[in-house]
């Protein structure tokens, strides 16, 4: 025993993984990477779209629906990230995860028929929901059938699919950008075809074994008639797991704000900037995107 161990630990760690925790990892960067494709249309197209949806007295407001629409996303991802992780432990990841993608390709698919800027807002809410419950999902899937040697590097590689969906959709504006005054609804539209990799989730993917066990606990102790905690309240209950919980919590809200209050404006001051020295605005904010999320790839 202590000699397959051994050689296991010699042998290079992409060589200790099996095609299921492959097929995984596959599954979680494309549903990061579609999850970049629809958080960066929205950046790309929100001053073409909003141009669109308001009266042309309210245009210079635009920035500040700008803001309210994209903060509007963002708060979705955080309500999504929770209520995403309490879905999945009561109903899977993998399935989660199937459904939180199907969510956010149906509802940024309808976004392309948004007829006013409340309807817009709204509808990305939805998408931003459904796009935080995929984080959620594919994160720990990865981290629960990854073994402890590779979990790292699985996890830089799945998070590497949100900068290229940034990359996608901006090389998509590119061309896209050009169709005229309804561009960004096409943009939208195209967001629909992340559905239909939800047909080879269900069949490419495993469900993670450690849920699956923790699941057949509950059930069994549920059917012995006995009091089984929330998750939810089960994270806090005890004092490591809720000190690392709200550690994280902090950490994460810290490089997010820091990040998004550079990103989030990035494309759309390009185009601003683009604009008044009479070049076209959405080209030059693709090509600023793509510039940006080289890097955020590499990283």
């Amino acid at each position: 025993m202590q000699d397959r161990t051994a050689g296991a630990l010699a042998q290079p760690w992409y060589r200790s993984l099996d095609r299921k925790q492959w097929n995984t990892l596959f599954a979680s960067n494309l549903g990061w990477m579609f999850d970049g494709y629809e958080t960066y249309a929205l950046l790309l197209t929100i001053g073409v779209a909003l141009r669109q949806l308001l009266e042309p007295a309210q245009y210079p407001q635009i920035p500040q629906y700008a803001g309210f629409v994209i903060g509007l996303t963002l708060l979705g991802w955080g309500i999504g990230g929770m209520l995403g992780g309490i879905l999945a432990d009561y109903i899977g990841r993998k399935r989660t995860m199937m459904f939180a993608i199907l969510a956010y390709s149906v509802t940024t698919g309808l976004s392309a028929f948004a007829w006013n800027w409340e309807s817009f807002a709204v509808l990305r809410l939805i998408v931003g929901i459904a796009i935080g419950s995929e984080w959620a999902t594919g994160a720990s899937i990865v981290a629960e059938l990854w073994p402890d040697r590779a979990r790292g590097k699985g996890a830089g590689l799945m998070q590497c699919g949100l900068g290229i969906g940034f990359f996608v959709a901006s090389l998509v504006w590119l061309f896209v950008g050009r169709l005229g005054p309804d561009a960004w609804r096409y943009m939208y539209l195209i967001g629909i075809l992340p559905g239909f990799f939800t047909l080879w989730i269900r069949r490419g993917i495993p469900e993670s074994a450690k849920w699956e066990h923790a699941d057949a606990q509950r059930r069994a102790a549920r059917a012995r008639h006995e009091r089984t905690r929330f998750t939810l309240v089960e994270l806090f209950a005890h004092p490591e797991a809720r000190r690392r919980a709200l550690f994280a919590f902090v950490l994460s809200l810290t490089t997010t704000l820091t990040w998004w209050g550079i990103s989030a404006w990035l494309p759309p001051y390009v185009a601003s900037v683009a604009a008044k020295a009479g070049l076209p605005g959405p080209q030059w904010a693709s090509y600023a995107g793509m510039a940006y999320n080289i890097g955020a790839i590499a990283g």
